[in-house]
């Protein structure tokens, strides 16, 4: 797990961890919750160890959809930022991303909360 060609580097900000994310969410598709996973990186890497103290300071952020009464996991996405041209960038609008969060449970009529980061009415109107 670390940036072995200066290629990869270009093309993947999240590279380094993309096997281990990428599997652990994959689990939380079938209803496991998972715990915090503290991953060493080359100090080179945009992800570094830090120490627990410094957790909530990461720049990171985790786009998830759960359960309101258990807290179980269903969908989990990492947000980099804006990724490098290449076969991994993807659209990080707010519409984006609620429409990948929420394809698992799509057409099961179910509500969804979200806070107002999400909101538009791109996602109002179903569009």
């Amino acid at each position: 797990m670390y940036y072995d060609t200066d290629e990869r580097k270009l093309q993947d900000k999240r590279s380094p961890i993309r096997m281990v994310f990428d599997s652990s969410a994959r689990n939380c598709t079938e209803n496991c919750t998972s715990r915090l996973m503290k991953c060493c990186f080359p100090s080179n890497a945009l992800f570094a160890c830090i120490s627990s103290a410094r957790l909530l300071n990461m720049a990171s952020n985790f786009f998830e959809l759960s359960d309101s009464e258990t807290y179980y996991v269903s969908t989990m996405e990492m947000h980099v930022g804006k990724q490098n041209e290449g076969p991994h960038q993807i659209s990080t609008s707010p519409a984006a991303v609620v429409k990948r969060l929420c394809c698992a449970i799509a057409g099961s009529k179910r509500d969804i909360t979200m806070d107002n980061w999400f909101m538009s009415n791109f996602l109002k109107s179903g569009q």
